[in-house]
């Protein structure tokens, strides 16, 4: 579907991390989890050119679209034009696409396993199974390098006071003096540790290819089969 997306503002995440929000298009459905492509014209585009695509971070019980990305310094042409956009400003955008998706099966257990900006399509999916009173058990395993580095802590902290079904379970490599959570990279000693069923269960990971092999050589290494898993490759980081 090709439409245009008018931008609304932007809020802070984190030091590294930005949500963008726009007004949904009227008579736009997307799937949690799913992605779009935005396009920016910009003078002296650099090599990647002046589209990019982004999970939509927001749930389709939302009534604005949102999507979060990491920025750096300099940054690519695309991600400085981003930063200045004015609200108001009508932006290109295609989508819905992607196959990364909650399964059509509410009763089964699944676990996310996600890593720095690779959390996106994870707040989605949980936002929407709070808003829907899905009766999916869901655990969100959650590794970065610091608390302050935690994306959307709050409101998955607040997710799972409301619902039931939800749990949310952080790992972190440099703790600050109050971090109560554990600590290191993800592990297979915190996956067991935090997953009833292995057998049960579906995996979904997000993040850079080398994270998502390291992660399926895990849960490989606990006897969870390919099957039982479902990946999705964030490239650009």
């Amino acid at each position: 579907m090709e439409t245009s997306a008018k931008f609304l503002k932007s809020k802070p995440e984190t030091s590294y991390a930005t949500s963008f929000l726009f007004a949904k298009p009227t008579g736009f459905e997307f799937q949690a989890g799913q992605f779009m492509f935005f396009t920016l014209p910009q003078e002296g585009a650099d090599e990647r050119g002046e589209r990019r695509h982004f999970t939509i971070s927001s749930s389709p019980t939302e009534e604005h679209l949102m999507f979060t990305t990491k920025f750096s310094d300099p940054g690519s042409s695309f991600k400085r034009s981003l930063k200045v956009l004015a609200s108001g400003t009508e932006v290109a955008a295609r989508g819905p696409h992607g196959e990364f998706t909650l399964p059509p099966d509410t009763a089964r257990p699944l676990v996310f396993l996600g890593g720095g900006i690779g959390i996106t399509p994870f707040r989605s999916m949980a936002k929407f199974a709070a808003d829907t009173a899905m009766p999916t058990p869901i655990t969100l395993i959650y590794a970065n390098k610091s608390p302050a580095d935690i994306v959307y802590r709050g409101e998955f902290d607040q997710l799972a006071k409301i619902n039931p079904n939800f749990k949310a379970v952080y790992t972190v490599d440099n703790p600050d003096q109050g971090w109560t959570g554990a600590v290191g990279h993800l592990s297979a000693e915190l996956i067991t540790k935090n997953v009833a069923d292995l057998k049960a269960t579906v995996f979904y990971i997000c993040g850079p290819a080398g994270m998502i092999e390291a992660y399926t050589s895990i849960l490989s290494g606990i006897g969870v089969g390919p099957d039982q898993v479902r990946t999705e490759n964030f490239s650009g980081y």
